[in-house]
């Protein structure tokens, strides 16, 4: 993880960070950060939702009475 630069920073003032170079970085360093992740989730739901869908059908094509027995 990205650690803020804010931390016991000898510069810090009520209101700082819309005048901080820093933090601007570090604001859009965790911005992509966090639009990467959440990219990969959306891909990790898609792939576990077709898997879902691969076994459903596997099992319905297979008969009814195979998916009563688990």
């Amino acid at each position: 993880m990205i650690v803020s630069p804010c931390k016991d920073c000898p510069e810090r003032f009520i209101g700082c960070h819309s005048s901080c170079a820093k933090y601007k970085q570090y604001r859009s360093e965790l911005n992509e950060f966090k639009a990467k992740r959440a990219a990969d989730k959306d891909e990790r739901a898609f792939a576990s939702e077709v898997k879902g869908a691969v076994k459903r059908l596997r099992d319905h094509k297979r008969g009814s009475d195979r998916r009563r027995r688990r």
